[in-house]
């Protein structure tokens, strides 16, 4: 059974590739949910068609980049949002 904090912030959806924007806020799927990062570019696909995100953290300004399929909402209803 899901716990609380999953059924209410829908932890684990992923943001589909086409939906994916600069400047977006988002979780990863393998960090601490707490942590949100914002996407500062999106790179073209690879030869394994793969999609690359640059990111970095609004509060601590750190940098990341990973790959797109990691990326999830931040709030259960966002995905019904229009950005």
């Amino acid at each position: 059974m899901k716990s609380y904090y999953s059924k209410r912030h829908n932890v684990g959806t992923f943001v589909p590739i086409n939906q994916l924007r600069v400047g977006m806020l988002i979780h990863l799927s393998y960090t601490n949910f707490g942590c949100v990062w914002k996407i500062t570019s999106i790179e073209p696909k690879n030869s394994k068609n793969e999609t690359w995100l640059n990111l970095s953290s609004p509060t601590s300004g750190k940098t990341k980049r990973t790959n797109a399929k990691y990326a999830t909402y931040i709030r259960a209803d966002e995905n019904q949002l229009t950005l």
